[in-house]
């Protein structure tokens, strides 16, 4: 099954890009919680429609509201009924990862169920529409979530440290192509930077310093080309964590977004001097 917002149907959708009613909303409000020890998602749901047919179709059990879940990751693609009021429903541990969409429907539950209504755009009027079971009488605006422990990893355990003398001395760079991100550094340079890593001071100045800028290299190079580094181990991290903190790979606010995936760096060197005060 799959529903895309170009579709057309031969009959009125209740839908926020249609014209198709002249009055009624249809939405639900979703809350996600997700349990980091089993990893079993569970969504916590609002529902509201304030259209009087479909309303009457779903209180007489000729139509059903649903959760459309589908994630490309790990190939789910279920329809979930809901209660046509609050709720909620879980999903079991593994069967989501990584970006996973969820789309409010409303469908008709059996064969024949009659379309009427005048609320419906004038196009439509003194019309009856017969449906099917299974046909779409409403469509909610869909959520998209990402799903997995990897979006509470550190962002620094996905970086590492390698010698490359090529570089010049006090200067780093940034390599992609390994498994995980790598700071390239002379060995004097590489030196400093592994020493200050381990040590209170050194930390939140490695994050001002050597981490943001790389930071916003990373965005800078996937805005470009995002496709050559998804098989990394890291971009996987480094992916749920911008979803996390609503950063569009495809469209950042470099300094911004860098300083959101790192938490506001620059607190780390206040409070440093705070404490050295």
């Amino acid at each position: 099954m799959k529903i895309s917002r170009l579709a057309r149907f031969p009959h009125p959708v209740l839908e926020e890009f249609t014209n198709d009613y002249v009055k009624g909303e249809f939405e639900i409000g979703i809350e996600i919680a997700e349990s980091m020890k089993t990893g079993a998602l569970r969504v916590h749901y609002n529902f509201r429609l304030t259209e009087e047919t479909l309303s009457k179709h779903l209180a007489e059990k000729k139509a059903k509201a649903c959760l459309f879940i589908t994630c490309l990751e790990t190939y789910y693609n279920r329809l979930h009924q809901i209660d046509s009021s609050n709720g909620e429903l879980e999903v079991d541990q593994g069967l989501l990862s990584g970006n996973v969409n969820l789309l409010p429907l409303i469908i008709a539950a059996e064969e024949g169920i009659i379309l009427s209504s005048d609320k419906l755009h004038e196009d439509f009027h003194n019309l009856k529409f017969h449906l099917g079971n299974g046909e779409i009488l409403a469509i909610g605006n869909e959520f998209q979530i990402n799903v997995g422990r990897e979006k509470l990893a550190p962002i620094e355990s996905i970086f590492d440290m390698a010698i490359n003398n090529d570089v010049p001395p006090g200067q780093y760079r940034v390599n992609l192509d390994e498994e995980r991100i790598t700071i390239l550094a002379e060995k004097e340079t590489y030196t400093s930077i592994y020493n200050m890593r381990y040590t209170a001071p050194g930390k939140p100045i490695l994050l001002n310093s050597v981490y943001l800028p790389a930071v916003m290299e990373v965005l800078t190079v996937l805005q470009q080309d995002v496709g050559s580094y998804q098989d990394k181990r890291w971009y996987k991290v480094f992916e749920a964590k911008c979803a996390q903190e609503n950063v569009d790979l495809a469209n950042p606010d470099l300094l911004k977004d860098s300083q959101k995936l790192l938490k506001s760096p620059f607190n780390r060197v206040v409070t440093l001097m705070q404490e050295l005060s």
